[in-house]
């Protein structure tokens, strides 16, 4: 349900810096509103839950005129009308929610959830498979050119013990998952764990819980 904030807040700047009101009957001054709304979880992350608080500013207008607010926070997405009612501004409807950004805007770091190459591609599967996330470009990368270039997890020791080549590299895969919890928590919870998300989307956003291969990429900033 979308609401405005309190009058208060809605009337902030009334007196001072009003800015030019145009020819009319009256009007209101240019001032900064608020709304919210409340919306479900974003890609099964319950942390994405929650009710959104947008913030905007009206520009000063005519008794009885409608105008947009211009969103004023670069992390939520939305819209919201005010109508200059008796001096002042009453919020007439809107939307909010957190933008959805992709990874590498979030944190600076970038994943990569889809390959035209084979071997890429099967480690994809396997981080999607044991860690709930696309891996990060620079880790597949490094074991994508291990796979294909070193000769441990050979045939001459039974690879390692683990009897193929792709079980014994996606158990060291896995060893290194659980080297930072990621691994444990991950089978445990049923998605991504904590830290990576943190690392993946930054403190102020969220990471998708399921649809991975289709949305591991991107974040969506949390109420």
């Amino acid at each position: 349900m979308s609401e405005s904030l309190p009058t208060e807040a809605v009337q902030a700047g009334a007196e001072g810096d009003t800015g030019q009101l145009t020819q009319g009957l009256g009007g209101c001054p240019s001032t900064t509103v608020g709304w919210s709304q409340w919306q479900p979880s974003w890609n099964g992350n319950a942390n994405t839950m929650g009710t959104y608080y947008c913030y905007g500013t009206v520009p000063a207008g005519n008794e009885g005129f409608t105008f947009p607010a211009t969103l004023a926070s670069s992390e939520r997405t939305g819209s919201a009308q005010y109508t200059c009612s008796n001096g002042s501004w009453v919020f007439q409807g809107g939307s909010c929610n957190g933008k959805v950004v992709s990874t590498m805007t979030a944190s600076g770091s970038s994943v990569t959830c889809s390959s035209t190459d084979p071997v890429k591609t099967k480690w994809i599967g396997w981080y999607v498979s044991d860690f709930k996330r696309c891996p990060d470009t620079g880790g597949l990368d490094w074991w994508v050119n291990q796979y294909n270039n070193t000769t441990i997890c050979s045939a001459s020791n039974n690879y390692d013990g683990y009897a193929t080549r792709d079980a014994c590299f996606r158990a060291y895969l896995q060893e290194g998952g659980k080297s930072n919890g990621e691994f444990y928590e991950a089978q445990s919870s049923g998605h991504i764990a904590a830290n990576s998300e943190a690392n993946a989307c930054g403190s102020m956003a969220g990471y998708p819980w399921t649809n991975v291969l289709a949305n591991g990429a991107t974040c969506k900033y949390k109420p």
